[in-house]
């Protein structure tokens, strides 16, 4: 047996008529219920009356009585009805109030969670930047440390290419470098002479020659040249052992020049 229908039934109403009531109402409470069960009619007319007016139109016949309250009874329940009133207002009161109060818990952990989603948010943003800029720092201590290695290894080509190149005659205007071959006939003298540009001029010579003769021989055969070149503008020399030649030695044989004195 529900609730509602014990209550009913404490109130004076028969079990049949709060039952009846109950399934007019469709069984939605127990304000509803009491409604119906003063709405028992007495005759046709009066539930003609009642369809046309709430548009209800299921009925089943009551063979109860239908009997008036007396004073007391009314007041008994009214004073119940009023208890259960108030009862239901309370209880309402009291779960509007814990759901308030979940509602606030909710609101509360969701601030919360959303709090911690955003501190660790902002932290792994920290951590991450940190991380790029360690990364960042590496990659360029490594790139520094490359550039240095690169820079040295020219260096160390560079002096073994110098250290390996042992010219014997440049021209002084642009500080070139030649290289002497010597034959093995006495009486000829193969030169080779490197230019400041790294081209080379090839030439024999009698070792009686002047020097004036290859200054000639240069000037003639510079590559790359549409203008004329005075023979007395180059100056050469030899770079190991290191010797300049001057104007005094213009005139001297290559083979009293020292360095030729074997050809």
């Amino acid at each position: 047996m529900s609730s509602v229908l014990e209550q009913l039934m404490e109130m004076g109403f028969t079990q049949a008529r709060a039952e009846k009531a109950l399934k007019f109402s469709g069984n939605k409470g127990l304000e509803e219920a009491m409604e119906c069960c003063d709405k028992c009619l007495r005759n046709e007319d009066e539930v003609q009356v009642h369809s046309a007016r709430t548009g209800h139109v299921n009925y089943s016949q009551c063979s109860d009585a239908v009997s008036s309250l007396t004073e007391d009874e009314r007041r008994e329940q009214m004073k119940k009805l009023q208890e259960l009133l108030r009862a239901k207002k309370t209880q309402r009161e009291e779960e509007e109030r814990h759901e308030e109060i979940e509602r606030e818990k909710k609101r509360r952990q969701q601030h919360k969670t959303l709090s911690s989603a955003k501190a660790k948010f902002e932290e792994d943003e920290v951590r991450r930047f940190v991380e790029q800029k360690k990364r960042e720092k590496e990659e360029d201590r490594a790139y520094l440390e490359k550039l240095k290695a690169e820079i040295a290894r020219d260096q160390e080509e560079k002096r073994a290419r110098t250290a390996s190149e042992l010219p014997l005659i440049a021209p002084s205007n642009s500080t070139s470098l030649p290289t002497a071959v010597p034959k093995t006939n006495p009486t000829i003298c193969r030169l080779h002479i490197r230019l400041p540009s790294g081209q080379s001029i090839k030439g024999e010579f009698g070792v009686n020659e002047p020097l004036s003769a290859v200054m000639l021989y240069v000037s003639q055969n510079w590559p790359n040249s549409s203008t004329f070149i005075d023979p007395q503008s180059i100056q050469l020399m030899t770079s190991f052992p290191k010797q300049e030649f001057t104007s005094e030695d213009r005139n001297r044989s290559l083979l009293d020049l020292g360095e030729f004195k074997h050809f």
